[in-house]
C-alpha cells in the first residue's frame, strides 16, 4: 500500500476539517469569509511570534495547550 507524505503538514491546522464540520452547510460566501478570517487569525499569530522572544512563545503555546 502506497501513502502519501504529509509530514510537511505536521502542526498546521486545517482550515476545513472534520472537527469543524459547519462549514458543509456554509455557501460560497460564507466560505470566503470564513477563510479570510481564518488567514487573518494565522497573520496575527506570525506577528505576535515576531515580536516575542523564544522562550516566550514557546510558553505560551504551553499555556494554549493547557487549556484546549
Amino acid at each position: 500500500m502506497n501513502f502519501n507524505n504529509h509530514s510537511n503538514l505536521e502542526g498546521q491546522h486545517a482550515f476545513l476539517g472534520a472537527s469543524k464540520y459547519h462549514w458543509i452547510n456554509y455557501g460560497e460566501d460564507k466560505v470566503a469569509e470564513a477563510y479570510r478570517n481564518f488567514l487573518a487569525t494565522q497573520k496575527r499569530i506570525m506577528q505576535e511570534v515576531d515580536k516575542l522572544p523564544i522562550h516566550k512563545f514557546i510558553e505560551k503555546e504551553e499555556e494554549h495547550n493547557e487549556h484546549e
